[in-house]
């Protein structure tokens, strides 16, 4: 049985503190909230799972029959999102100085757009958040009408009075957006700690927008293959190449969305497919061939020497598929499961369900998408959904077009290498998990290295015992690590934060530095490298204020090395007794 736990400081004057600067190659991580989970500001606490499966199949037709309409009306190229549709929330900010946008991020779409002033109320849709405002920006910039983006967007017209790019942009449900291609600062911040900006920016300052967009959102982030993407636009930072790992619904904490040298497929088990270029360059195609369940092997039957005939999309839920390629696999699936019978969708969305416990208790089955060089093995987690009292087929028939979804690559490492046109998968728990060792008293992990910035130093304990060489305990506050390896961290972050070290008056901690100075200085990534399992501290977790210094909570010690309290904090940490490993996903422990 698991035990769960969540850290949660009373400092919480840490969170805030962040450094700025301009993103050159290299990589950075941001949050990616599912719209449904307890971090979201969409979260209803009322939603049932069956109100969950039965919004999942609604959003996943109405978006499939929007991508068809796009795919064939090129002018109208850029409307291929439905509002409110994309399943994760991203938050970044807009402008100098910043204003904090929460907009919706998709990989079906291109096109970057918030709602700005002025805007008068009944010519945009409400919003909980104020506008930005961009007349307030230092750096905000309207693009005229020659520009190359106003030029790659298809959907543009020129204000030849003000010179002005104006775009417009129609939704299959009637709702729209209308306004000015412009430019700004973009600044995230990394889920290492520091913040990425990046200057001159396109995206569509939206005037005139309604229908049925929600008032905690701003807009959208298209995370397309065409020109005005933030992908593309971001294309010589992050060297082409980003990366995700999408956790379960039902843990709260958020996925990570990795650009550049920190989209890294880790682990065995990793496989790519080529990417196919098709129309516009938005869509993400790959060649599915057939899919496996158990040892029967389907053929996509569907224009089997076409290549690139389904779209693996981030926003999608389900897996939606040609008719009878899908009718041929719930075929399969039910033989496959011919212990149990078949029940009902009290909802009437899904075609092939079966009672919950009864599926818990069945073998599972394994389902192989057999991509192009890559074979995909799902999980039960993968494949079907939990309603209330039913577990439903997480699939569905498209007379229109075929989509690999979201929840199938849930648990899944997965890289868009734009560079090389191919995708990667590689299996993961994307709550990081590393093996419990030891005694029945304490719980031991393994802590191989650890970083700081890009120095790794190696764990000198490993050599001599490798498994179970330092403590995990909520009751210890700080970090006590083998005086050799301390004094090499100690130096390696002496090094890199490159301020004058002061003394602490109290004589208690080693490394401290002043207050004020250290505050404004760049955030360092520390990583602790367990058996399987990277954690990456904020400076939160790392040093701790005084008053007026600031220290390094890490100390030396001849005794047993322990991870203490004050690194778990905003940690998710479940003991897996049973499983005998302990589990880590960054978390905001003020949402429990």
């Amino acid at each position: 049985m698991g035990h769960f736990l969540c850290f949660l400081t009373i400092i919480i004057s840490h969170l805030s503190i962040g450094s700025l600067v301009e993103a050159k190659i290299g990589g950075f991580s941001i949050d990616l909230v599912h719209r449904d989970s307890q971090l979201s500001p969409f979260y209803n606490h009322s939603s049932t799972p069956s109100d969950l499966a039965t919004h999942d199949a609604f959003r996943s037709i109405a978006r499939v029959n929007q991508f068809h309409s796009s795919s064939i009306e090129e002018n109208k190229i850029e409307s291929i999102i439905i509002p409110n549709g994309g399943s994760y929330l991203m938050k970044f900010s807009l402008g100098t100085p910043p204003v904090e946008i929460f907009a919706s991020a998709d990989t079906g779409s291109d096109l970057i757009w918030i709602q700005c002033e002025p805007c008068n109320q009944d010519k945009c849709f409400p919003q909980d958040r104020p506008l930005f405002d961009p007349m307030k920006s230092s750096t905000y910039i309207e693009l005229p009408c020659d520009s190359k983006p106003c030029q790659a967007l298809q959907s543009s017209q020129c204000d030849n009075t003000k010179n002005q790019c104006q775009y417009s942009i129609g939704y299959g449900d009637g709702s729209y957006t209308n306004g000015v291609l412009t430019t700004d600062t973009f600044t995230f911040d990394s889920a290492g700690g520091q913040a990425a900006a990046f200057p001159n920016s396109v995206f569509g300052c939206g005037y005139d927008n309604g229908g049925t967009f929600n008032s905690r959102e701003s807009g959208l982030v298209g995370l397309g293959g065409g020109p005005l993407s933030l992908v593309s636009q971001l294309a010589t930072e992050i060297d082409q190449k980003f990366a995700y790992c999408l956790l379960p619904r039902t843990v709260n904490s958020a996925s990570k969305l990795k650009f550049g040298t920190d989209a890294v497929l880790s682990g065995q088990g990793v496989v790519s497919t080529p990417l196919i270029s098709r129309g516009s360059g938005t869509f993400y195609y790959l060649t599915l061939e057939a899919v496996s369940v158990g040892d029967k092997r389907i053929e996509n039957r569907m224009d089997p020497n076409n290549e690139g005939n389904i779209i693996i999309d981030s926003g999608t839920t389900l897996n939606l598929l040609e008719p009878n390629f899908y009718n041929d696999i719930v075929a399969a699936i039910r033989e496959a499961i011919s212990t149990l019978n078949p029940v009902q969708d009290p909802q009437g969305n899904y075609d092939l369900c079966y009672d919950k416990n009864s599926l818990s208790m069945a073998p599972e089955t394994a389902i192989v998408y057999h991509f192009t060089g890559a074979d995909v093995t799902l999980k039960r987690l993968n494949t079907f959904r939990e309603l209330n009292t039913v577990s439903c087929l997480a699939m569905l028939p498209s007379t229109r077009l075929s989509v690999y979804g979201n929840v199938a690559q849930v648990n899944f490492q997965v890289l868009y290498d734009l560079k090389m046109k191919q995708v990667s998968f590689a299996p993961a728990d994307c709550v990081v998990s590393t093996p419990l060792s030891g005694s029945d008293t304490f719980y031991y992990l393994t802590l191989e290295a650890v970083s700081v910035g890009d120095k790794r130093i190696e764990n000198p304990s490993t050599t001599s015992n490798s498994e179970g060489n330092i403590i995990i305990d909520s009751g210890t506050t700080l970090n006590l690590l083998e005086p050799n390896f301390y004094n090499d961290i100690k130096a390696a972050i002496t090094e890199a934060i490159n301020l004058n070290p002061v003394q602490d008056p109290q004589g208690h901690f080693d490394l401290c530095y002043n207050k004020n100075s250290f505050s404004t200085a760049p955030e360092l990534k520390v990583i602790f490298h367990f058996t399987g399992a990277d954690v990456t501290l904020k400076t939160l977790n790392t040093f701790e204020e005084l008053d007026y210094i600031t220290c390094l909570t890490i100390f030396p010690t001849e005794n047993s090395a322990i991870f203490g309290n004050r690194a778990q904090i905003n940690f998710q940490v479940a003991y897996d007794l049973a499983r005998k490993q302990v589990s880590f996903a960054p978390a905001d422990c003020t949402q429990y």
